[in-house]
């Protein structure tokens, strides 16, 4: 849980007044993977992202636009720590999406770390080579006989095989 708490303290020490201030008023979390080039941000995978670039989250609010590059993390793993604070702790009816080159998809359920399995998945459902669609899979076949899911392959990116530890 200290992971979890330092995520969360990180995200909230970078964030100025005004997006403090808003934060209790969100209606959606975005975490975003990106690259920084030309001095503006784009769109990327997350496997590149956890390579060579980072993860933002975005503040979605109600009634104007949302704070954008709101913070930054350094790894995935940090983000969704992040996310799965904030859906738990003071954001629980919060829409929670995940944004990358592929897709951008609703993390659906209490669970960060699998709802975002399944929402990267859903990019492309039928690409049987796609390691987060081996790992949803897997997921909701473990799910539905009760058991852990023990799928860590050697092919796997290795930002997969770090969510795949949390679940």
């Amino acid at each position: 849980m200290s992971d979890v708490n330092t995520a969360s303290s990180t995200f909230l020490i970078g964030l100025d007044a005004e997006e403090k201030a808003d934060l209790p008023r969100a209606t959606y979390i975005m975490l975003e993977a990106y690259y920084e080039a030309d001095d503006n941000y784009h769109l990327t995978s997350i496997e590149e992202a956890e390579e060579e670039g980072g993860f933002a989250l975005h503040i979605g609010l109600p009634d104007r636009p949302a704070h954008r590059y709101a913070t930054h993390f350094g790894s995935f793993e940090a983000g969704l720590k992040c996310l799965q604070r904030l859906k738990k702790e003071s954001h629980p009816n919060a829409g929670m999406w995940l944004s990358t080159v592929e897709i951008l998809a609703e993390i659906k359920g209490d669970d960060i770390w699998r709802g975002t399995v399944h929402a990267r998945a859903s990019c492309d459902p039928t690409d049987n080579e796609c390691a987060w669609n081996t790992l949803s899979a897997a997921l909701t076949k473990a799910d539905a006989q009760g058991r852990g899911v023990v799928l860590i392959t050697e092919e796997m990116p290795s930002v997969i095989k770090d969510i795949a530890t949390h679940l």
